[in-house]
């Protein structure tokens, strides 16, 4: 079983960050593999509407967007966390 946390904050190392990797690890020692992604900093374009995704599992925008979405489809489980 895998858990994957994405981290939306701007702030690499933040209040954030922490709390996520905080919530992986007690995951990751019950057994579980876990993944921390963060979003801060990566090259992420904002839909253009194309509907391509409806026909096929794929985006034509070549971004770092695809790749995370891949993870987030395989995991059985997603911490989305942002800052307040």
């Amino acid at each position: 079983m895998k858990v994957v946390g994405i981290v939306g904050s701007p702030r690499k190392a933040g209040n954030t960050e922490l709390l996520t990797a905080h919530a992986l690890k007690a995951i990751d020692e019950e057994g579980l593999d876990t993944e921390l992604i963060r979003l801060a900093g990566l090259e992420i374009r904002p839909c253009n509407v194309c509907d391509v995704c409806l026909q096929e599992e794929r985006c034509p925008i070549e971004d770092e967007l695809f790749p995370i979405y891949l993870k987030m489809k395989d995991a059985q489980g997603i911490i989305l966390s942002s800052p307040v």
